[in-house]
């Protein structure tokens, strides 16, 4: 384990490097406490823009059939000498790009998810509306494919 501080908190890291599992925050501020994305929620990693500045942007987002009803947000930046192995990525890791573009800048958004009820469906973590006259008629719908047409005369 080694301490360093970052935004003015101490932390401690664990330089020992391992893979991450499909649903986990992968990141270094994250070495030493793994953070697991919530139930119903999927990972993604990409560089982007956010507020105008390039991040390395992390995300557990709602399932498809789920909606958001809490997001919490995080920001943070490393310096160059507080992760030796920073350095030790493949060229095609998003953390290599993120040395190379981002100077360490890390965006991380958690969304906490509810199920989607009956009457709607649930697409990019948003609650959606079937198109007038129909309806969805199971909780959880994933598309707009779910709703059904109300019976008609």
């Amino acid at each position: 384990m080694q301490q360093k501080t970052l935004n003015g908190s101490s932390l401690e890291f664990n330089l020992l490097c391992r893979n991450c599992s499909e649903n986990e925050l992968c990141s270094p501020i994250y070495t030493a406490h793994i953070r697991q994305c919530p139930q119903n929620t999927r990972y993604y990693s990409y560089i982007g823009t956010v507020r105008g500045e390039m991040y390395t942007i992390q995300k557990c987002r709602c399932d498809s059939g789920f909606y958001r009803h809490n997001t919490s947000f995080e920001t943070y930046k490393i310096q160059n000498d507080m992760f030796p192995h920073i350095f030790t990525f493949k060229n095609d890791s998003v953390f290599f790009n993120t040395r190379q573009r981002t100077r360490e800048k890390f965006w991380i958004e958690i969304e906490k998810c509810a199920p989607c009820e009956v009457g709607v469906f649930c697409e990019n973590s948003q609650q959606q509306a079937c198109a007038a006259h129909s309806t969805t008629l199971t909780r959880m719908s994933p598309t707009r494919l779910s709703c059904a047409c109300f019976p008609g005369p």
